[in-house]
């Protein structure tokens, strides 16, 4: 439901009635029953409010409740040994791992960020990362380094959170250029890899894009600390990317490392600069033959292979043009910009990762070019928005929309806001619209609704209706019975009842 929806007086209200539908609740006391039988949104709510047990002491509710009570020793205790165990503390890891009573003793105490920051983890603050407020944090850094660290060094001075935000916002050389400070001469590859030259990088996205396994950076042997480049089916890889007049120094070292592939019998590949010097199709062509030449892939790989990836760097979506020149096209064929899926069947991967890298988002990019766009920005969506979008909609169709009819209409982000906030019926409701509403709401059979309902269409029908019967004239009553003790159960109450006469016949 709507954020706004579940005050205190909303949630005992919700609760009390939780208890008079399913009484049995009383002496078999659980919020994993409430949540299967009512749903998240109530379970929350609990815990916003103190807990099932503190609820319980204040409203007098008469709960046997037989869990046990944390203390806030106790709950730092636990998130210590979590955090030993590499287990990620946040309400969705702890609730997939069923610990809702610790998320319970959380909301007691106060919230999840205030025991994270305690215990030194990391807590991540929403819109908190500006260009300025990196720029700033950056500065003591680059002042003791002479320069800004990569991600790895600043997740090793414990500012993972910066190395993040870098990532997120532009990359190390945007902030490079931003303060004035050299950056580590890295190219990070579509793989993820970290190469030390422009060249490696291609070479090393046309393996990932033709699924060819490898290695980066391997040893050579214990005994000395010389590495190549890639390692590919056994064969060693020196990508060569100077001149000899450009770098005697580098072909030196080189020199001294072809000779140690000799000394050890290592086999090994020299690729040169020219093998890059001639455009960047010509480039993954000669590549290719190179490595099939060597034995070191098939001849028909290429055929086989779904043209998904790019070879050139991320770097190369810097540029607005180069995003134009892949984007524009494909917006006059969807007549908006693309829904993420629709890039992916039109295997623009590559593209995909340049407009996140360098642009944030979708979104971000449509509005900079003046495209119109079906994605909102996370953040977008708030009760107000969600009510006056989703009144819009059921106008134009007339009727209340389902989740469904949202997804069909490509309304993702209004269908995902009001699925994670409560569902249909609150939004309903402050839309103000007098469409008849179509799905029954959670909660609202008890056992003895169902048996006079379900005993009404047999009598009616003069039969006991079979599942496949009932569930065609009344889908939620079905469901209800079906994991509610089933259709032996409630006939055998209706068989009890002298009113009822109704010839018994067993559904199939």
């Amino acid at each position: 439901m709507c954020k706004t929806y579940w005050t205190r007086e909303v949630t005992i209200r919700e609760l009390r009635q939780f208890i008079r539908d399913y009484p049995e609740f009383r002496v078999n006391t659980s919020v994993a029953t409430i949540r299967v039988l009512h749903g998240h949104a109530l379970v929350h709510a609990i815990y916003k409010f103190g807990g099932l047990r503190k609820l319980n002491q204040e409203l007098i509710l008469g709960l046997t409740i037989k869990y046990h009570t944390w203390s806030k020793e106790e709950v730092f205790e636990e998130f210590r040994r979590l955090r030993q165990q590499d287990i990620p503390i946040t309400s969705k890891s702890l609730d997939q791992l069923g610990r809702q009573d610790l998320l319970g003793a959380v909301a007691k105490f106060g919230n999840l960020d205030q025991f994270k920051t305690a215990i030194g983890l990391s807590v991540t603050r929403q819109n908190y990362w500006s260009e300025e407020r990196i720029i700033s944090e950056l500065k003591p850094i680059v002042a003791e380094f002479g320069r800004i660290p990569s991600e790895a060094v600043l997740k090793s001075l414990g500012r993972n959170d910066l190395g993040r935000a870098i990532h997120k916002k532009g990359g190390v050389r945007k902030f490079s250029e931003l303060t004035g400070a050299s950056s580590i001469g890295y190219y990070r590859a579509n793989d993820g890899h970290y190469l030390q030259s422009g060249y490696e990088c291609l070479f090393d996205n046309l393996l990932f894009k033709y699924r060819i396994p490898h290695r980066v950076h391997v040893k050579l042997s214990t005994l000395y600390t010389y590495r190549s480049d890639f390692l590919i089916n056994g064969t060693h890889i020196e990508i060569c990317g100077y001149d000899p007049r450009e770098h005697p120094a580098y072909f030196s070292r080189l020199e001294r490392k072809i000779a140690l592939y000799q000394q050890l019998g290592l086999p090994y590949l020299l690729i040169t600069k020219k093998t890059f010097n001639t455009g960047i199709q010509n480039t993954a062509k000669s590549l290719l033959a190179l490595l099939t030449a060597s034995n070191l892939l098939s001849s028909n790989l290429i055929e086989n292979t779904e043209d998904n990836y790019s070879i050139m760097p991320l770097a190369y979506w810097s540029n607005l043009d180069h995003i134009k020149k892949e984007l524009l096209p494909l917006c006059e064929k969807y007549g908006r910009m693309p829904t993420d899926r629709e890039f992916r069947k039109e295997k623009k991967l590559a593209l995909i990762n340049g407009i996140y890298r360098y642009y944030g988002s979708y979104y971000r990019l449509a509005g900079l070019l003046g495209i119109k766009i079906l994605y909102k920005p996370k953040g977008y969506y708030t009760e107000e928005n969600a009510v006056t979008e989703y009144r819009q909609l059921c106008t134009e169709h007339q009727k209340h929309l389902s989740l469904a009819e949202l997804q069909k209409l490509k309304a993702y982000g209004l269908a995902g806001y009001i699925s994670k906030n409560g569902g249909f019926l609150p939004i309903r409701n402050l839309g103000g619209l007098n469409y008849p509403q179509r799905k029954i709401p959670t909660g609202f059979y008890t056992l003895e609704k169902a048996f006079q309902e379900y005993s009404g269409l047999c009598s009616v029908a003069g039969k006991y209706l079979t599942a496949k019967e009932t569930r065609a004239v009344a889908g939620a009553l079905a469901t209800y019975i079906e994991t509610n003790g089933g259709y032996l159960e409630i006939r055998e109450r209706i068989a009890e009842d002298k009113t009822m006469k109704i010839s018994i016949i067993h559904s199939k």
